[in-house]
């Protein structure tokens, strides 16, 4: 079990990026603001998403996300004294991680890309993402993309594959959408045995409004 434990984690940490090397000018009307995490609730106004913790499962404190915020050229703060994070200068944030809370599966992520002023596909994202997945050293396999599915009142495009880590095999999904300049990847990680939990995951997810 802690081997299995292991492994969803380094599964739930994998960050997909296209431009964390890049530094251009933002433009976009949408202005980002980070999702707020309260105990057993994330929101946040800017996807127009909400998610409830289902009753076993853990959320992760925004402390424990912050270590894995990625910026182009160091970490940019708002304030003086460096305790304030300007998570609009972010190439990368975790927006938020739940998981279930005695072997971490199954367990859902929302990381946000900033895009960085560059126009770029959902079908192009996808392909780039497929290969920085196999670049990670983990032996993934893809399976089919599936277009327009609802969640919590907007439509995704999915992604299906399978990742085999240190023996353990895990199942994920990966829900796909642009926002303003930053593109939404939603994250469900899961096995065989702990699918149904899947769905339990989503159905925690509605809309603000």
């Amino acid at each position: 079990m802690k081997k299995l434990r292991g492994s969803l984690l380094v599964l739930m940490l994998v960050v997909i990026t296209m431009f964390s090397g890049c530094s251009m000018k933002e433009s976009s009307k949408q202005v980002y603001s980070k999702g707020v995490i309260k105990e057993d609730t994330y929101e946040s106004k800017f996807l127009n998403l909400k998610f409830t913790t289902p009753e076993g499962y853990t959320m992760f404190a925004e402390d424990d996300l912050n270590q894995y915020v990625q910026f182009a050229e160091g970490i940019v703060y708002k304030d003086k004294d460096q305790k304030v994070i300007d998570y609009s200068k972010a190439v990368t944030v975790y927006e938020m991680m739940c998981a279930e809370a005695t072997i971490n599966s199954p367990n859902v992520n929302i990381v946000i890309e900033n895009l960085l002023g560059r126009k770029v596909s959902i079908d192009d994202y996808i392909e780039s993402s497929k290969q920085q997945l196999l670049a990670t050293g983990i032996e993934y396999t893809f399976g089919d993309t599936t277009k327009d599915v609802e969640l919590a009142g907007e439509k995704y495009t999915v992604l299906d594959c399978v990742g085999n880590y240190a023996g353990q095999e895990l199942l994920q999904q990966m829900y796909i959408r642009q926002v303003g300049n930053r593109m939404l990847l939603l994250t469900v990680t899961y096995t065989e045995d702990t699918a149904e939990g899947k769905d339990t995951l989503l159905a925690g997810f509605t809309a603000i409004k």
